[in-house]
């Protein structure tokens, strides 16, 4: 049973119908010359509602072009973007979904010429190039900019906002003191490198309204020398709840930081979880933890021993929209799983390309899979090679009713994957591949073992259509 995790739960106004955020990622697709949102990207997120997720975030919105992440990302910084974002929200207002949109500036971690930030120190690791300090007029305006893109968020009705003030952007680059060297009244003391965060959650609350739901994501810990911690975090925690914050999620990492922001498959489950279970002690508005949370059991046991409010789920979200559903239903093991790979989702965005899953390829293309019509004729498919590519053509195909046999040449499945699957600290790639079986058991897809492809089978199961299965694993790679 996982009732803690799909019990309800009100922040400020907002009903949640469970406890599931699905938390904002800087996907890089879906975008058109003018940063105004697309179908591409509104049916990426519609899939995501229809899964069950109790609440969404848009991740990447650019409060200034000064700040704009990465070049095909959301914009919240002209008038103009507005009649684009509100064709989203009714799109996603067709499910019970909270929607809101994580406002961020990059600051020196932003893919642009010219670098701002609280000071002139190039970002450690990933974004190269010069970097020129704010100056205090300027300090001034971003927070007002943020003010101004809240708003255009309540007008294309959403429901929230989360202000990014984690992971080395720059909120975060004001308040760590490896990052923020100003002697002037943004820089040096707590009080001082804390204020630009608290003037943008002023400047929102006066233009968007004191009663629109205002999230903080922050750092548990920078994980870097001279770098936030937490023990910055709980201090600053019960006066971000003074301030209105409607929740406070809690992260960790920084480009460079020895604990990355998006763990891979090497770091343990629930990595930060730790840190939520602290802010929890100190504040009582709700507190959101993330962290390689894949299992719905450790996800509502965060819930029910009281160490979080909610669970942020990124990459496993992307890997199966269904997640919540299925979870709730009881077929946990149907999940389509994360193998912690950061490939597609990660290396390809920092990359500046389109973000896609490894083991989920409908990423990105969901406005067109919408159009797809039910086949007119179930025909006869015959798969050669039972690795990861013909698994998992195997199972598109049956979904789609036909009639697949998969013919495998060895003695058993998952071919160079299931190799890679036992080098040590990546025994997670397995978990995709015991997908592939409880999925084609369920289709009911036969797999020959010790078959390969000649003649004589070719004649005897008379396919339409034969695939060569034999691709390369990039995940094995």
């Amino acid at each position: 049973m996982l009732s803690d995790l799909f019990s309800p739960i009100r922040i400020q106004h907002m009903e949640v119908k469970n406890r599931l955020l699905m938390s904002a990622m800087s996907i890089n697709f879906g975008v058109d010359e003018n940063c105004h949102v697309t179908d591409q990207l509104t049916e990426y997120f519609a899939a995501r509602a229809k899964g069950g997720v109790g609440m969404m975030l848009v991740g990447g919105g650019g409060i200034h072009p000064s700040g704009q992440e990465l070049p095909d990302l959301p914009q919240m910084y002209e008038d103009s973007c507005i009649p684009a974002l509100k064709r989203m929200v009714n799109r996603i207002k067709e499910y019970d979904v909270c929607f809101g949109v994580q406002l961020l500036h990059g600051g020196r971690q932003s893919y642009l010429e010219e670098k701002v930030a609280p000071s002139a120190i190039p970002a450690p690791a990933v974004v190269k190039g010069q970097v020129r300090a704010l100056e205090i007029e300027e300090i001034k305006n971003l927070a007002d900019c943020f003010g101004q893109a809240a708003r255009r968020c309540r007008e294309a009705g959403f429901d929230f906002i989360e202000l990014h003030g984690a992971h080395g952007y720059l909120i975060n680059q004001f308040l760590a003191p490896n990052s923020n060297i100003r002697t002037d009244e943004y820089g040096g003391s707590f009080e001082n490198r804390t204020r630009f965060l608290f003037e943008v959650i002023d400047a929102v609350k006066k233009t968007a309204g004191a009663d629109y739901p205002v999230g903080i994501r922050i750092n548990g810990n920078d994980y870097i020398e001279n770098g936030w911690e937490l023990k910055d975090t709980l201090r600053i925690a019960p006066l971000l709840e003074q301030a209105g914050a409607a929740y406070i999620h809690v992260s960790g990492g920084v480009y460079g930081s020895t604990e990355l922001t998006i763990p891979s498959m090497y770091t343990p489950q629930g990595c930060f979880i730790h840190m939520a279970e602290a802010v929890k002690q100190v504040v009582n508005v709700p507190v959101i933890t993330v962290g390689r949370i894949k299992d719905p059991e450790m996800a509502n046991a965060a819930i029910r021993d009281g160490k979080a409010d909610m669970v942020a789920l990124g990459r496993s979200i992307i890997a199966d929209p269904e997640y919540p559903n299925k979870a709730k239903s009881g077929n946990a093991s149907l999940i389509r799983p994360c193998v912690g790979c950061c490939l597609g989702c990660i290396h390809a965005v920092l990359a500046k390309e389109p973000g896609s899953c490894v083991v989920n390829p409908d990423v990105g293309r969901e406005f067109k899979l919408a159009e797809e019509k039910a086949p007119e004729k179930i025909q006869k498919i015959l798969v050669a090679g039972a690795g990861p590519s013909g698994l998992a053509a195997a199972r598109m195909f049956a979904q789609k009713g036909h009639q697949v046999k998969i013919l495998e040449k060895d003695s058993d499945q998952g071919g160079l994957l299931a190799l890679a699957a036992t080098a040590p600290g990546r025994g997670e790639l397995g978990d995709i591949l015991r997908f592939f079986r409880n999925e084609l058991e369920r289709l009911g897809v036969a797999v020959d073992y010790n078959t390969p492809l000649s003649a004589d089978v070719l004649t005897a199961f008379d396919p339409d259509h034969v695939i060569l299965a034999r691709a390369r694993c990039r995940i094995c790679l």
